[in-house]
């Protein structure tokens, strides 16, 4: 079920899953009004850093389009997946809902929800 996201203004990240296990159930807030995008990876230069050697450098990005927030993954070499009743899909770009799980390359785990104004 898609939601209009017209006054998301934040993206919570939660770690469930990575291999620095300092990381885990680790929140991380990120405003979507003040970026352009979002970068997702395991490079130092991405507002979200993915400690894992199986993330790319630049694996991910989420950005607006409208009022829906988008989830694309930029040509990884390990995927991006949604996680849905146990089963992973792998996904080349998704909108996203209110809550949702998404495993980065091999290992990471993440739950993502908008959060309203």
């Amino acid at each position: 079920m898609l939601k209009n996201f017209e006054n998301t203004s934040m993206l919570r990240v939660k770690f469930l899953e990575v291999p620095l296990h300092r990381l885990y159930g680790y929140e991380l807030y990120v405003d979507v009004n003040s970026l352009r995008e979002i970068t997702v990876g395991r490079g130092p230069e991405n507002t979200i850093i993915i400690p894992d050697p199986t993330v790319s450098r630049r694996h991910a990005i989420i950005y607006r389009e409208g009022d829906k927030i988008i989830l694309k993954d930029v040509g990884s070499r390990n995927g991006t997946y949604l996680i849905r009743d146990g089963y992973a899909y792998r996904i080349n770009e998704i909108y996203l809902s209110d809550e949702v799980v998404i495993r980065f390359g091999s290992y990471t785990l993440v739950k993502i929800s908008l959060l309203g104004r």
